[in-house]
């Protein structure tokens, strides 16, 4: 079985590799926080697929497609919380701050906690 790390590094390769989403492209496209706010917007939408939350509070950042918004709602929550810890790692590659990884972390954990559930 893989791990919640695993699948978050496998998901930051593919965004990397398939998607072209790379530091070249974040490093200063999104220095506004869209990232980040993309990234708290797929793990409250996880939570709110898990009963935990009851009302929508983080919108997806303006600007950005809206087709990967629809996408990101029809996900599963593991998928959900996958896709949040990728985007955590990717404003990590742009600004090399630890909280990022953390960040990442805290949902592999999560995920594991989904995966042996």
């Amino acid at each position: 079985m893989e791990t919640g790390l695993i699948l978050i590094w496998e998901e930051r390769q593919r965004q990397i590799n398939e998607s072209g989403w790379n530091l070249d492209l974040d490093a200063d496209k999104y220095a506004r926080g869209q990232i980040k706010q993309a990234a708290n917007f797929c793990y409250e939408q996880a939570r709110i697929k898990r009963g935990k939350v009851l009302k929508e509070n983080i919108s997806w950042p303006n600007g950005w497609i809206k087709h990967f918004e629809t996408e990101m709602r029809s996900r599963t929550v593991i998928e959900l919380l996958i896709i949040c810890g990728a985007l955590w790692l990717a404003e990590y590659d742009r600004t090399h701050e630890d909280q990022f990884l953390s960040k990442a972390g805290e949902i592999s954990f999560e995920i594991d906690i989904l995966l042996l559930g």
